[in-house]
């Protein structure tokens, strides 16, 4: 709105969002089922909640193929495929071996339609352009992250490649006072409670300056 607001210390926590599958033009179509859980983003949050069901993990990189990898490890789904969603797959020569010792299909062609009933958490089917429906009751997304860096960036702080920013253990940035907590940070668990901690570890940091400066006064 135009208005300013000062201030001698700042921490951001503008985080980072997943990105989601565009299926028939929208992101639409999947956000019914992200909302109650049967398709997710975090294997070490929801990973279990795959257990006994036919999965698959949408992406098409090597990040998308380990998560299919781990859930498989862990949780010995009845099936697990990744779907690339029309892209070209991505995958080092490890998890290709990997996959095909477990099994995991890998299967290219464009999803059109999600198919269940979203309202009682079921899932029942990815449905691809030909019209083939692949059957499916839990998915995972795995296509990489949005980062919200652009109050960074016009500060000039620090990022790694990723976009991310990069802090001293405290959490503040390279830029004096200026502080980033959450999953914005470069390093640490995209974790609730990670957050929290990384927050309380800056507002510490914060609060034991404001008082260094009053005890000089």
């Amino acid at each position: 709105k135009g208005e300013q607001t000062l201030a001698r210390f700042v921490v951001l926590c503008t985080g980072i969002m997943d990105v989601q599958p565009v299926i028939s033009g929208s992101i639409a179509p999947i956000l019914p089922y992200a909302n109650v859980q049967v398709v997710d983003y975090c294997l070490r949050c929801d990973g279990h909640l795959t257990y006994g069901k036919d999965t698959a993990v949408i992406g098409h990189t090597d990040s998308a193929s380990w998560v299919a990898i781990m859930l498989y490890e862990r949780y010995g789904n009845p099936s697990m495929k990744v779907m690339t969603h029309g892209e070209k797959p991505n995958f080092s020569e490890q998890t290709i071996q990997l996959m095909k010792k477990y099994n995991i299909q890998v299967i290219e062609e464009e999803i059109t339609e999600v198919i269940g009933e979203a309202k009682q958490k079921n899932l029942q089917a990815l449905q691809l352009k030909s019209g083939q429906q692949i059957p499916v009751q839990f998915a995972f997304v795995s296509l990489g992250s949005i980062v919200y860096n652009d109050l960074a960036k016009q500060l000039g702080v620090e990022l790694d490649r990723r976009g991310l920013v990069i802090t001293g253990q405290k959490g503040e940035t390279n830029i004096p006072g200026f502080y980033a907590a959450g999953d914005i940070r470069s390093v640490g668990k995209n974790q609730i409670y990670t957050a929290w901690d990384q927050a309380v570890d800056c507002c510490d940091d914060i609060n034991a300056k404001i008082r260094l400066n009053k005890r000089s006064i």
